[in-house]
């Protein structure tokens, strides 16, 4: 089966991108449409990774068409809350594709198919990387019109989609519209993925700060022990090198809160790594004890 993953991003690409392409590159039965206004980056010859020019303007405009009622945007994280309608908004550019998914690009990824089989593709609608709660970096929708249309069924979707509050509609919303409402009833035959799948996620990453590394298409800890992907989400703001770009990825490199490296780091950074090691404590405090700020709030 096809699987696409929507990707809305607007700005500039993060520090890390080359990773997540390089990571993306190893899922080769897996398509990747990143809708942005950002260009293509030079060298970035991945074939499953298709760049769609997209301003916010075009976005409002389509998504307007879509849903038959005006969408305006203003800020770029407000995408988020359209998620669960992108089998909806998008579906011109999803004919080809049996699922249809969202997901984060501070994210790099693992190998998804062992994790995603094919009968689960065959079995669930929505499959969804948390358990018991649909999850904004990874979760997965059958491309039908019963499932694409969901997200309609959520009393006040339009007011959700036009509140310029983030409204967390992509997980919190729809997974309690899924539980309260849709799960069930007489007409419903829709099978969820709940049960969650392996993956490193934030909390994780930090307890364990020197314990990933990215090898040939693996994620992989300090055992060995595989995972569908990590999710340094909580280390977007720390990161401030990788020691390769897009013309000459690597094989493997490893993923620390100070930046993903395929070489030996700097001394000075695995001190750094070191210290946030022993401590085992969350990279905020680790930042605040050196440097006295607080970077989430810089």
């Amino acid at each position: 089966m096809r699987v696409g993953l929507i990707v809305v991003w607007f700005g500039k690409w993060p520090l890390w991108f080359p990773a997540f392409l390089q990571s993306c590159k190893f899922n080769p039965d897996i398509d990747w449409l990143l809708f942005t206004d950002c260009p293509a980056p030079p060298a970035s010859s991945v074939e499953n990774v298709k760049f769609i020019p997209f301003s916010t303007e075009q976005f409002n405009s389509l998504a307007s068409d879509k849903l038959n009622h005006p969408i305006n945007i203003k800020r770029p994280y407000k995408v988020c809350d359209f998620r669960p309608a992108y089998g909806v908004i998008f579906k011109d550019f999803l004919n080809e594709y049996d699922f249809w998914g969202y997901c984060d690009i501070d994210v790099i990824w693992g190998d998804i198919s062992r994790f995603v089989t094919s009968e689960m593709l065959s079995k669930y609608s929505i499959i969804t990387s948390k358990k018991d709660k649909i999850a904004g970096h990874f979760s997965l929708f059958r491309n039908t019109q019963e499932v694409n249309s969901i997200f309609k069924s959520y009393p006040g979707y339009i007011d959700v989609l036009t509140d310029e509050k983030n409204r967390w509609f992509d997980e919190t919303l729809l997974t309690k519209h899924l539980h309260e409402n849709v799960l069930g009833g007489a007409d419903n035959d829709i099978e969820i993925y709940w049960e969650g799948l392996k993956f490193a996620d934030w909390g994780q990453l930090e307890r364990y700060t020197r314990g990933w590394k990215w090898e040939n298409g693996k994620i992989l800890d300090s055992r060995g022990k595989e995972s569908l992907y990590a999710h340094f989400m909580t280390w977007k703001k720390l990161m401030k090198d990788i020691d390769f770009q897009y013309e000459n990825p690597p094989n493997k490199f490893i993923i620390t809160p100070l930046g993903i490296w395929s070489q030996r780091p700097l001394l000075v950074e695995r001190i750094t790594l070191v210290l946030i090691f022993l401590t085992r404590r969350p990279w905020r405090k680790i930042v605040m004890l050196l440097t006295g700020r607080d970077p989430a709030m810089s």
